[in-house]
């Protein structure tokens, strides 16, 4: 109780009790760094979350496509896209979609998956978040081979 009087009263004990500007600046660095650890961890799960919904959204769209190539006997080539899913294309006889909702032909960045097919096998690629084919964030099915090194 007499700490508390002496803080009250503003006597010399009471001001030395209290933490000084170094204390003070040194609780805010480390609370800092422990918000840019805290904000690095949730910015790396969400990255690998919206990688986890593209590589789910490639299943959804093999499911579709094997509904399709069962009614059409072949998948849409790749001149005809994604879009064969949703809109029927013209000379496909045996088209009973639409198979998947237009929001399914698109990855978790927003940007529109690419699909390459030759009607009998089938890819898919995403650019991913810099929304650049070929970088190293890009989201492909099936995985891409690694070349062979040569020793």
């Amino acid at each position: 109780m007499k700490r508390f009087h002496q803080a009250l009263t503003g006597s010399p004990a009471a001001r030395e009790s209290g933490m000084s500007l170094i204390e003070i600046v040194i609780v805010m660095a480390l609370m800092g760094s422990l918000m840019v650890v805290i904000v690095s961890t949730i910015t790396k799960t969400s990255a690998s979350a919206k990688v986890k919904e593209t590589e789910l959204a490639f299943g959804q769209l093999r499911s579709a496509l094997q509904m399709y190539k069962m009614q059409v006997n072949h998948y849409p080539t790749t001149d005809l896209g994604l879009r064969a899913l949703v809109e029927k294309p013209d000379n496909v006889r045996g088209w009973k979609g639409p198979y998947c909702e237009p929001e399914l032909l698109k990855d978790a960045w927003g940007g529109e998956i690419q699909y390459e097919s030759d009607g009998r096998a089938i890819a898919f690629h995403s650019a991913g978040e810099d929304e650049q084919i070929g970088t190293a964030d890009d989201v492909s099915w099936p995985e891409p081979k690694e070349e062979a090194s040569t020793h």
